[in-house]
């Protein structure tokens, strides 16, 4: 049983981590083609692909716009970013982690995949390998 309680506890730490550090990534606007505007709470203003985004800041999309928020990782891989589409016109505010529309993303690679696959092997063979062991063999 302590053994469990060990490996929930580290998992729990890895976790809170891999949340935590979602939350400091940088953002940036790419525009593809077409006319955004910004607002961080005050008027509108023309904004220009590669300015730097924060969370809750409102955007304003045009018609025929296909603009992303690009969410940098923190790594020179730009494979790794992550990215979160506005081709509709509409004003959407900038969340604080990336999560694309459709699924759910492991960022980093797949790390928080492995993890999450890592914690469920650990807690399969715990509970598998327990036995039914006395923990005593005193007398009556």
């Amino acid at each position: 049983m302590k053994k469990l309680a060990i490996l929930l506890a580290t998992s729990s730490l890895l976790l809170a981590g891999v949340a935590s550090a979602q939350s400091q990534e940088n953002i940036t606007l790419r525009i593809k083609n077409g006319s955004v505007m910004t607002s961080g709470g005050g008027e509108f203003v023309t904004a220009q692909s590669g300015q730097a985004l924060t969370q809750g800041e409102k955007l304003s999309v045009s018609n025929d716009t296909h603009a992303q928020a690009v969410y940098d990782r923190g790594t020179a891989d730009t494979g790794d970013d992550c990215v979160i589409e506005f081709k509709a016109a509409g004003v959407y505010e900038v969340p604080g982690d990336c999560k694309p529309a459709g699924a759910w993303q492991a960022n980093s690679n797949g790390v928080n995949l492995w993890i999450v696959g890592a914690v469920a092997v650990g807690l399969g063979v715990e509970l598998g390998s327990s036995s039914n062991t006395p923990v005593s063999y005193g007398s009556l």
